[in-house]
């Protein structure tokens, strides 16, 4: 199974580099973002770390090298199964992301890889995160562009169906599949939520990604889906992109003189 899928990722390959070259993973984008706002104070939160922060793949620095970098860094996740695959971590905490158990004011990084489209209250959700960032802390997250064709197809098949798809595709087990909401998924979604959470948007990035498993997902029609991807590369297209990698910042609190 492994040689077969290695064969079609070649063709996949292949066909990227004649129709839309250039385009990386958005996964690199954002360890790419997140590597430029880490420091040797940085104190930095990850919400459903999973296994690992990012892809094996990812080029230099390392996870690791990333994580010695910072004073303190810790993981969270309710998945007990995931915390104990995940080596790069010391510190991990086993809880709801959405109800964290930690005191305010203790990180000046958090992150989320893939995790917001599985929020069904997002407004929330960046509250909880304020909270815990100190003055002028940054929060960063990837996640899916719920305009995306791919996504909003999404919506129509049932879960059971796209489990085995994703298992096929991308290896993953179906205890690594969680149910999405796409509650913040859109430009508009994104800025209403965090203005009512009172975060700040630093930057808001609409990239493509490059997506082998695509392939295996759409047979010979990902020719279309790369022509598509193309056109995405217009600025008036740049909403229908794959994904959202976005900087959010707590200021300070200004209180009246």
């Amino acid at each position: 199974m492994r040689q077969l899928l290695s064969s079609i990722y070649g063709i996949y390959w292949k066909l990227e580099e004649i129709i839309d070259p250039g385009v990386w993973s958005s996964q690199k984008f954002y360890a790419d973002v997140v590597c430029s706002y880490i420091e040797s104070d940085s104190v930095w939160l990850d919400l459903g770390c999973g296994h690992k922060l990012f892809p094996d793949w990812r080029a230099m620095p390392s996870p690791s090298e990333l994580v010695k970098k910072c004073k303190l860094v810790v993981g969270i996740d309710y998945e007990l199964e995931s915390l104990k695959k995940n080596r790069t971590l010391r510190e991990l905490l086993i809880a709801d992301i959405c109800d964290i158990p930690l005191a305010e004011n203790t990180f000046n990084r958090i992150t989320a890889n893939m995790v917001m489209e599985h929020i069904d209250d997002p407004v929330h959700e960046f509250r909880v995160v304020k909270r815990l960032l100190q003055p002028d802390g940054i929060f960063i997250f990837h996640t899916p562009n719920r305009w995306h064709y791919i996504t909003f197809l999404a919506h129509f098949v049932p879960q059971r169906i796209k489990n085995m798809i994703i298992k096929f595709a991308e290896g993953r087990d179906e205890d690594d599949i969680f149910p999405t909401f796409y509650r913040i998924n859109t430009t508009r979604s994104i800025q209403r939520a965090a203005e009512e959470a009172g975060l700040e948007i630093v930057a808001l990035h609409k990239v493509s990604t490059s997506s082998a498993p695509m392939i295996v997902m759409l047979g010979p029609l990902v020719i279309l889906d790369l022509l598509l991807r193309r056109l995405t590369r217009l600025e008036f297209l740049e909403n229908f992109r794959s994904n959202f990698v976005v900087v959010l910042q707590k200021k300070p609190t200004v209180h009246p003189t």
